[in-house]
């Protein structure tokens, strides 16, 4: 703070009987013990709920793709009788269309999967990729419907 308080200012501050520093230059300065306005159950309850926001950005990070800008093709708006989205620019249809393209090739897998010689003749690791590939579309399309719902 020294360099921001002149010496005339400090002078007229008014001093406490327990100060005897002449100028601000020698005083000493000030110690955490002086002022104990630290609360040390406040500062492990706001530590706590820092560490919480910061596990839960982390984890969303994690699921959104951070190097694309979402669109500002819709806004959502909360009211306490339900969820309302209003579209703009087109984003029902969007999310519709992209709806369609997931059901086509969910229905493709599942249509692969159904054949007969499907277990017989796809070597292994061609079906564990199809179901893999086969669950991430479904998570996707969950997703995406449970977006639709509002």
């Amino acid at each position: 703070m020294m360099p921001f308080i002149r010496e005339e200012p400090w002078q007229r501050l008014p001093k406490r009987p327990s100060e005897k520093a002449l100028s601000i230059v020698i005083a000493e300065y000030p110690e955490p013990a002086q002022y104990p306005f630290i609360d040390k159950t406040l500062e492990t309850r706001v530590a706590f709920a820092m560490d919480v926001i910061s596990r839960r950005e982390r984890l969303l990070s994690c699921d959104t793709p951070l190097h694309q800008t979402p669109p500002l093709s819709a806004i959502f708006t909360f009211h306490s009788g339900g969820h309302y989205l209003r579209h703009r620019k087109g984003a029902l249809p969007k999310l519709e269309s992209k709806k369609g393209k997931l059901d086509g090739q969910i229905a493709k897998i599942n249509e692969l999967q159904a054949k007969a010689d499907y277990e017989t003749k796809a070597p292994l690791g061609v079906r564990a990729n199809n179901q893999e590939k086969k669950e991430t579309l479904e998570k996707e399309l969950h997703s995406l419907e449970a977006a639709l719902w509002l």
